[in-house]
């Protein structure tokens, strides 16, 4: 399955990504029009807040722009500007916050649903290689899809994430129908979506997004929320209620305790080793290996073999060797970490099973363990297309 980036519509050719964010902003001002009629509120009150949010979102991707000079969209951060900016609207012209935010975030949900359209068609956002999936082109990759990823299957976790929003936006508007507190909404919206976002970030494999702790940003802002709508209940912003708290505290208790039993148990957070960002790093590396630029490279015993090491503390060296009937890619991997460290089994598996999926498909693997964390990761390409894998 290989999205396309344009899109032919009305007679005219779209960008894929501008077409379904024009869809999405549409379905949602509709969305927002028909629960106005369901719930007695004002139509134009809501094209209002749609105004409101276009506004919002333009002048927030227009500013990142001229600071940063490049185009990035975050999610989290549109929201919580057209929630601000809606709920600022709001009060001046004296209407009530909560029920139109209700209605607000909903509009918010399902323009999502179709965003993550936008980003599956793109490859933005992506999954990390997976067996079947999505792959992308090299017209993708002049967009700004990386390179190294071009034709590798991807999950495709756009796709989950729309659908599970989808779910999320049809349970608000049966909140809607039923003769719940207004804010009830805004609360379903941020713990479902927080807590599906917060598990989605480990199915990701874009390496832009910063981390921090062994978190991403996403999943720090997901806590954030949560725990700003806890208190904003506490103190009688928004209704009250126990599934609130116990989700608020689950996830506390998890941020809280996940990095500690790490440093406890192996010595350092091995989250971050093992990032997106951290193998996109690697494989940029490994590219230079290949590329045969020496900025980072250190001459080994063979010739054709680079040593690099990373900002995480790990070492990694690339060789070839040519023999009848396969060719045989050959990795060295070290680790900079305590000796009392066991966590780098599962990762090494990991950045193996990683490696093959974006470098080495169809080719046996091998890892072998040798002393002071130090591993090799053999793959064999036979000439013989019946020779198995594993």
């Amino acid at each position: 399955m290989q999205p396309r980036l344009q899109i032919h519509f009305w007679g005219r050719q779209w960008h894929s990504f501008h077409f379904f964010g024009v869809i999405g902003f549409i379905l949602a001002t509709l969305l927002g029009l028909f629960l106005a009629w369901l719930t007695g509120r004002s139509a134009g009150v809501i094209l209002l807040m749609s105004g409101s949010g276009l506004l919002s979102f333009l002048g927030l991707a227009y500013l990142w722009k001229i600071l940063s000079g490049n185009e990035n969209l975050v999610y989290y951060q549109h929201e919580i500007s057209i929630l601000i900016f809606c709920t600022v609207v709001l009060f001046i012209i004296g209407r009530p916050i909560l029920p139109y935010l209700d209605i607000t975030i909903q509009g918010i949900g399902l323009f999502l649903v179709f965003g993550r359209f936008g980003c599956f068609s793109v490859g933005c956002c992506h999954g990390k290689p997976y067996k079947t999936g999505v792959s992308y082109s090299k017209q993708h990759a002049k967009t700004g899809f990386p390179n190294y990823l071009v034709g590798v299957n991807l999950f495709p976790i756009q796709l989950v994430e729309s659908f599970l929003v989808l779910v999320i936006v049809f349970g608000g508007i049966a909140i809607l129908f039923r003769d719940f507190p207004a804010g009830t909404v805004i609360i379903w919206h941020t713990v479902c979506y927080g807590f599906a976002r917060f598990i989605l970030e480990y199915f990701r494999g874009d390496p832009e997004r910063p981390y921090w702790k062994g978190f991403s940003e996403a999943q720090w802002t997901s806590f954030a929320l949560i725990e700003f709508s806890m208190i904003a209940a506490y103190f009688g912003l928004l209704p009250q209620y126990g599934q609130h708290i116990a989700a608020g505290l689950i996830l506390t208790l998890y941020m809280i305790g996940s990095p500690f039993l790490h440093k406890l148990l192996l010595g350092r957070n091995v989250n971050q080793a093992f990032t997106p960002r951290h193998l996109h790093e690697l494989l940029t590396m490994l590219d230079e290996t290949t590329n045969d630029h020496n900025g980072h490279a250190e001459d080994g015993e063979a010739s054709n073999v680079r040593v690099f090491n990373s900002s995480q503390g790990v070492s990694i060296s690339l060789g070839k060797s040519t023999l009848p009937g396969q060719d045989v890619y050959f990795y060295t991997v070290s680790f900079n970490f305590p000796k009392s460290f066991t966590g780098t089994d599962k990762g090494v598996e990991n950045v193996a099973l990683f490696l093959r999926e974006v470098r080495h498909q169809q080719t046996r693997l091998e890892i072998i363990k040798r002393s002071n964390n130090i591993y090799h990761l053999v793959y064999t390409k036979f000439f013989n297309k019946d020779t198995p894998t594993n």
